[in-house]
């Protein structure tokens, strides 16, 4: 384009006539390129745009195996597992989903309900109902964990920046 042109169209109304020079208009405003950023992959064919988000070659090891150690409540102290089943030395501190979290529900009334925590895997609701967290995490449980894009400060000088991704559908329920 020109100095001098607009770079805004006309608002047309139904009816209106579009002549060349407003056709032109529009061609010249239709990007001819688009391009991606970080993990964005771009593809023209023909007039055809194809937009799609590239995998990361190190997704497939995203997911990573450990061992509970300690239930601390909002998070559980982990040890690595490799694949022939050797734990390693080092702690790992592991988020745990955010429902079976403590600190947002405990001595806290939430959408009407009252929790009051005796420990980190049971409470009592509304002060009738003992919920307990199935299957409990018990020391040497193993978990699926993954990373999280941040690392999150649970307690002073506790850093957390992996989290439990749930795969054995962990949840409150009454004990039987």
């Amino acid at each position: 384009m020109s100095g001098n042109e607009t770079t805004q169209l006309p608002i047309w109304k139904t009816g209106d006539i579009l002549r060349a020079e407003d056709m032109n208009k529009i061609v010249r405003l239709i990007s001819n390129k688009i391009l991606g950023g970080a993990g964005i992959q771009v593809q023209a064919v023909g007039d055809v745009i194809s937009i799609s988000h590239v995998v990361n070659p190190k997704a497939a090891t995203l997911h990573q195996q450990m061992v509970v150690k300690s239930d601390q409540g909002d998070y559980l102290v982990c040890r690595s597992l490799d694949a022939n089943g050797v734990q390693g030395t080092a702690d790992i501190n592991v988020m745990k989903p955010f429902l079976l979290r403590r600190t947002p529900f405990d001595n806290l009334t939430k959408n009407g309900v009252a929790y009051v925590y005796s420990d980190n895997a049971t409470r009592v609701a509304d002060g009738t109902e003992t919920q307990k967290i199935t299957q409990d995490y018990y020391v040497d449980s193993e978990i699926l964990v993954v990373p999280m894009n941040v690392n999150f400060e649970v307690s002073p000088g506790i850093f957390v920046s992996f989290a439990d991704s749930n795969d054995n559908g962990r949840e409150w329920s009454e004990p039987e």
